[in-house]
């Protein structure tokens, strides 16, 4: 059969298909993960809310000691137009309403 590849042809995924390198692509990529302490070699969550829930929220949670708090970040409001994110509130919802 024939595999055709529509992608960026110096991306890491489609150089290691190239070259039938899954091992090798694994390694790298696992290796980058661990540094940034990116899953699977952590655990991450993101919540998204108002300053109160959020402040609520960590007060109720039961984290572990070594539990490193990013953020808050701003949310960018959906734009009209704008092509959705999987992190978008339902259409015509806020997530506080939602929630």
């Amino acid at each position: 059969g024939t595999v055709v590849i529509v992608a960026e042809p110096t991306l890491r995924a489609v150089q290691a298909l190239v070259r039938w390198d899954p091992p090798g692509f694994a390694r790298r990529e696992l290796a980058d993960r661990a540094e940034l302490r990116f899953p699977p070699v952590s655990r991450m969550a993101s919540v998204t809310g108002s300053a109160e829930a959020l402040a609520s929220f960590l007060a109720a949670a039961a984290l572990p000691p070594e539990a490193e708090i990013l953020g808050p970040v701003p949310v960018v409001s959906a734009e009209p137009g704008r092509p959705r994110r999987p992190s978008d509130a339902p259409p015509g919802e806020s997530w506080e309403r939602a929630l």
